[in-house]
């Protein structure tokens, strides 16, 4: 039998729905967890000291609780998001954020879950490793590095152009070219790849 691969797990649990019993699985196959409540600025902190997870487990009460799972999307934009509810009627606004897997807590099979995303994570290793290997980019320059200094601080084209003296086409011109070099496809992503340009 295969050994399993070590996996960075997320787990936003503020009602205590993750059993002991799978949390003790998860790391009896020797995957790291880390535990975090529902307040978006601490998840934010923590995705952004402690990345790559493969995946996130997250639980919800209600469907306000719902509302997270469209910013969590964006953050972890690689990871899998696994949405763990006692309400079926949340399933759909679940998937609709982008959500891979909605499960109820009082019907789950967590050994038959582990499986299917572990399987998911395999195929998605295998198709990056199919995938054509990129061509060597040329490091953003000074100006560029400058302007995604400006989008890690939430700043719009526009201010950009402002304070930067730049007009506001050529602002975009380097924001498709900084797309380009952090391999993502908006500025929420850029900006959690700023920090090294910070």
């Amino acid at each position: 039998m295969q050994r399993p691969t070590t996996q960075q797990i997320l787990i936003i649990d503020d009602h205590q729905l993750m059993p002991e019993p799978w949390l003790k699985h998860l790391h009896k196959g020797g995957h790291r967890t880390r535990n975090t409540t529902q307040e978006p600025a601490q998840i934010r902190s923590l995705i952004q000291a402690t990345q790559p997870y493969a995946w996130c487990i997250i639980t919800l009460q209600d469907i306000h609780e719902c509302n997270l799972l469209t910013p969590l999307r964006r953050w972890l934009p690689q990871a899998i998001l696994v949405a763990i509810t006692a309400i079926d009627d949340l399933h759909n606004y679940v998937y609709a954020a982008g959500v891979e897997y909605a499960a109820s807590s009082t019907q789950l099979d967590w050994l038959a879950l582990h499986q299917q995303i572990s399987q998911a994570l395999r195929q998605r290793a295998q198709q990056q490793l199919s995938r054509p290997k990129p061509r060597k980019m040329q490091p953003l320059n000074t100006q560029q590095r400058q302007i995604l200094h400006y989008v890690a601080h939430g700043m719009s084209n526009k201010e950009i152009s402002r304070a930067t003296y730049l007009a506001e086409g050529t602002v975009k011109n380097h924001m498709i070219r900084i797309f380009d070099y952090l391999g993502v496809t908006n500025r929420t992503q850029a900006a959690l790849k700023a920090a090294p340009f910070a």
